[in-house]
């Protein structure tokens, strides 16, 4: 009995096993059938050309030996942000005298091996993230309205400037008519030069202007800075500067920090990396957070950037009370918390952990009492 695929269709779009072709040195997606589009959540056009590395938990690519099938159970990342655990089947195979990496995926019913045990579902780790947004408002609106405040000072210093330079050209105005009074006239605007310093006030007026622009800058940043903490999307994946997502969470954590914290960076030039920026904020805020509340009175955070053997590395190190050695297992389970758990649901440190793991990286906590916490985040850059 002979068989036949549909017109206009190939082997690859009716076979029921998800499957992916990817090229074996760049790993981009050449192509994916209609099985694997239903099993992930997307199209096939935003599919194709992604890294396949990006679509797993895991680097599935690394574990196949050139020319011979590899089986594991990895953790496919759905596009809803979801995680489902898969049996991968990895080749390498030529196909069209071309060397190729080819996937084959089943769907199973768990994978407690390698899917993170305290992982959190996509709508439990949004809520918390807005939750955390939402306890730093009060001090976002103040930090808004300091610049805000002497803005507003600013301007009426320079209205009052404004009607002194009004009455002066009116009495300009009045000694270029050829008024008889042109000599007291000309007297008058001499006086009210010498009484109002003229001098003074126009320096003054290039300082007012220069600090009013740079309040409204820092206005302006922060609200970005907010919208794009409020856009939580799985898919924002580009390619980003992890420093300037350090320097974006500090500015919506600052009022949080400047109280108790001296806030010394050290960051190295990264090379930017394939991630999500907003889901990494996320991360590093409640990390700082973590941190300044650990702060009582006064201390220090130190934060670190470099790069070394092939790997991005970030240290967030504070001077506060450190972690009780009977709680280091425990802080990145969900509901954990040594705090008041009607302010601090314990979900900071987990979501942290979610959101690096979901980038292929690993974070690891050291901490004594006498020396407060470093948290290490390592990231891959092959």
């Amino acid at each position: 009995l002979a068989l036949a695929t549909p017109p206009n269709k190939t082997i690859m779009d009716v076979i029921p096993t998800p499957v992916i072709i990817a090229d074996p040195t760049t790993y981009v997606v050449r192509d994916l059938n209609p099985s694997f589009c239903r099993l992930i959540g997307g199209q096939r056009d935003t599919l194709l050309e992604l890294d396949v590395r990006s679509l797993f938990l895991e680097d599935t690519a690394k574990a196949a030996a050139p020319y011979e099938p590899n089986e594991s159970a990895k953790c496919l990342r759905h596009r809803s942000g979801a995680t489902i655990p898969v049996g991968v089947s990895l080749s390498h195979i030529c196909l069209d005298e071309s060397p190729s990496l080819v996937f084959s995926l089943r769907k199973t019913t768990n994978n407690n091996e390698n899917k993170p045990s305290n992982s959190l579902d996509p709508q439990t780790r949004q809520s918390a993230c807005m939750a955390a947004i939402g306890k730093l408002i009060p001090g976002i609106a103040h930090e808004i309205n300091n610049p805000v405040g002497f803005v507003s000072s600013n301007i009426s210093t320079m209205k009052e400037y404004a009607q002194l330079f009004q009455k002066l050209l009116e009495l300009y105005d009045q000694a270029l008519s050829e008024s008889p009074k042109k000599a007291e006239l000309l007297d008058k605007i001499q006086a009210i030069k010498e009484e109002e310093d003229l001098e003074y006030v126009l320096e003054d007026i290039h300082n007012l202007i220069d600090e009013s622009s740079n309040g409204m800058d820092r206005v302006k940043d922060i609200v970005i800075d907010l919208k794009n903490f409020a856009r939580i999307s799985t898919d924002d994946w580009q390619e980003a500067d992890l420093n300037q997502c350090i320097e974006t969470t500090l500015r919506i954590v600052w009022n949080e920090l400047k109280y108790t914290c001296d806030v010394h960076k050290e960051l190295a030039e990264l090379p930017l990396i394939s991630c999500n920026p907003c889901e990494l904020n996320h991360a590093l805020m409640a990390l700082l957070v973590n941190s300044a509340q650990a702060i009582t009175e006064s201390g220090e955070i130190r934060i670190t950037t470099e790069v070394a053997e092939e790997e991005l590395i970030i240290t967030i190190q504070d001077t506060g009370c450190g972690i009780d050695s009977s709680h280091t297992e425990e802080i990145f389970t969900p509901f954990f918390t040594t705090k008041d758990k009607t302010k601090h649901p314990g979900l900071g440190l987990v979501i942290a952990k979610d959101i690096i793991e979901r980038h292929q990286g690993k974070i690891g906590v050291a901490s004594s009492d006498d020396s407060g916490t470093t948290v290490t985040i390592v990231f891959p850059l092959t």
